[in-house]
């Protein structure tokens, strides 16, 4: 039922499908750039479209109000993230579990401006030993989907220019609100390493 409903839907908006899923179906998947509620619309609409079951991380506390279901229904599992580091933790745990598992993980976080990602899509795949799936989600040319498989070297330099590289040509539903695509762990990572100088 889900697919007709997110094939149905595409149509209706005049949107086509991306690239054919990878044949590994155990990735993180992220989407750039998210300028709009309508991005996570979709997302969902074209995951269904494929045929495969997405996953979220989402705080316990959405879980327990009335849209819990949906929230479930959707992909949706409660985490407890009362513990530093410890959505990261239980998203490799759910990894190792799991042979067939395809978790989404806004890289931004938020609409607003930030001058970094957030580093937890990173820091799972890496973990995992699971590759990051660049999807797409380009309002001008409207194709939403599944990209590239790209597995992480472990050199976020390395890893973030080749993700800078494929999105350069994406288009967000309001180009002004498009974030730089940039890890904090790229400066520290570029950062000389202190004096031992007394």
């Amino acid at each position: 039922m889900k697919q007709a409903i997110g094939k149905l839907g595409l149509r209706l908006f005049g949107w086509t499908m991306a690239d054919p899923i990878p044949p590994e179906r155990r990735f993180v998947l992220i989407a750039y750039p998210h300028t709009s509620n309508w991005d996570y619309v979709f997302m969902i609409l074209s995951a269904w479209a494929y045929g495969t079951p997405l996953h979220w991380l989402g705080k316990q506390e959405l879980f327990k109000s009335p849209l819990g279901p949906f929230f479930r229904w959707t992909g949706g599992i409660p985490v407890d993230r009362s513990k530093a580091g410890n959505l990261v933790a239980q998203a490799i745990e759910r990894f190792a579990a799991e042979p067939d598992f395809i978790l989404v993980v806004p890289p931004s976080g938020t609409r607003k401006d930030q001058p970094y990602w957030k580093s937890g899509f990173y820091q799972i795949a890496v973990g995992a030993g699971v590759p990051i799936n660049l999807a797409t989600m380009d309002y001008l040319h409207r194709r939403a989907g599944y990209g590239p498989n790209y597995m992480p070297t472990g050199n976020p330099k390395v890893d973030m220019d080749h993700i800078r590289s494929y999105y350069a040509v994406t288009h967000g539903k309001y180009p002004e609100r498009r974030q730089p695509i940039r890890l904090r762990l790229e400066d520290e990572s570029a950062s000389p390493p202190p004096s031992l100088e007394a």
